[in-house]
């Protein structure tokens, strides 16, 4: 299916998006096939959020220590409970040693990508990414993407890239992460790499061309260890990137704490007693210019000299957390849909946001603009 909202000019001039063009319209409850740390539930999971074809169906996480995938119809119209199509499936593999989490999905030509990640990865030398079928099974053995600086700077979301900048950037879908723990091995802000998902399960490693990363500690997207608007040591709550047709926006959506970053201290119940911390958090959205991409793959600029034209809180519902589900975003391209999990343990939710149009800076600017000192 080709999107309607694919645009023939050149998109080099196309507009850039800003927070009036995203607009929240609802949510929906998951089916509950099981509960708890049960492999065919769905609590305290949201990983690995991808659309199917067709846009009728959601693929999504089960619980995290699962390693699971299952599918979900999408309700229409947005609201209530969808519908179970597959409970959560274990996804076999292993991307090294340590503990792994499932982490992004993606359908690509009638096939199923997946990625793992180990959340505590101590060298960076794991693998990254798979193939299935779209019914969950059949899976490859996982490989390395090429031309990463760690597997963490890789293995956490995927997403396509919109048809009119496929030639100019090199590929038809990218792929990325930020960072987690241990700094050192992560992008200190996203990522972003171009890659075919057919290579995957059949080269190895895996071709890419990366066009955005941060490596620690000399090229940071902001100093993570203060307080900012754009990133901290904290921000360990990566949903992904959406890249809409018709423009030239890349986006990057998190959750960021944008207070003054503290270690193993009182967080507000956010998660900061264990580890890092920098309440308040919000949800946010930070906005990159895919012309800044371009001119690094023509070798004008470097992967880490790229900044944001602007960042916004995205609407909807919020909590004083603000956490997403890991690598929970996905995005159907037909319809302008962003679906996203939230972190809500035992009761997941998928909540959507609609593309509504575009616009220019001389039309309508980021709104909900903090500043912090």
């Amino acid at each position: 299916m080709v999107s309607p909202f694919a645009y023939a000019a050149d998109p080099t001039t196309q507009p850039l998006l800003h927070g009036p063009d995203i607009t929240y319209i609802g949510s929906f409850k998951l089916p509950q096939p099981a509960y708890g740390s049960d492999p065919k539930s769905f609590d305290y999971g949201g990983m690995g959020l991808t659309v199917s074809a067709d846009g009728k169906e959601l693929y999504v996480g089960g619980h995290i220590y699962n390693q699971s995938l299952g599918r979900v119809a999408i309700p229409n119209p947005i609201g209530g409970t969808a519908t179970l199509i597959q409970a959560p499936v274990n996804i076999p593999g292993s991307v090294g040693s340590g503990t792994t989490n499932l982490a992004g999905a993606l359908v690509y030509n009638d096939r199923l990508i997946v990625q793992k990640l180990i959340p505590y990865d101590t060298n960076g030398t794991g693998s990254t990414h798979a193939v299935g079928n779209l019914n969950v099974s059949g899976f490859s053995s996982f490989s390395r993407l090429a031309n990463i600086n760690s597997a963490q700077f890789a293995n956490g979301y995927m997403g396509l890239i919109p048809p009119e900048w496929q030639t100019l950037l090199g590929g038809s879908a990218f792929t990325g992460n930020s960072v987690m723990s241990i700094n050192s091995m992560c992008s200190n802000g996203p990522s972003f790499y171009v890659f075919n998902p057919n290579d995957v399960g059949v080269k190895s490693p895996i071709p890419s061309t990366p066009l955005m990363y941060f490596d620690y500690p000399d090229h940071m997207l902001a100093n993570p260890n203060s307080a900012n608007n754009l990133f901290s040591r904290a921000d360990q709550n990566n949903a992904g990137i959406v890249f809409p047709s018709g423009t030239r926006s890349v986006l990057f959506v998190a959750r960021h704490g944008y207070g003054a970053p503290t270690y193993k201290q009182d967080d507000g119940g956010c998660g900061g007693g264990g580890g890092e911390g920098a309440k308040p958090y919000r949800r946010q959205v930070t906005a990159f210019d895919a012309n800044d991409l371009l001119a690094v793959k023509n070798g004008s600029k470097q992967p880490y000299q790229i900044q944001p034209y602007g960042w916004w809180t995205l609407a909807g519902p919020s909590d004083s957390c603000g956490k997403f589900a890991y690598s929970g975003l996905a995005y159907d391209p037909n319809t302008r849909r962003i679906y996203a999990a939230f972190d809500y343990g035992e009761s997941p939710q998928i909540h959507v946001w609609q593309i509504s149009g575009s616009s220019t800076p001389a039309l309508r600017a980021p709104t909900n603009m903090k500043v912090v000192p």
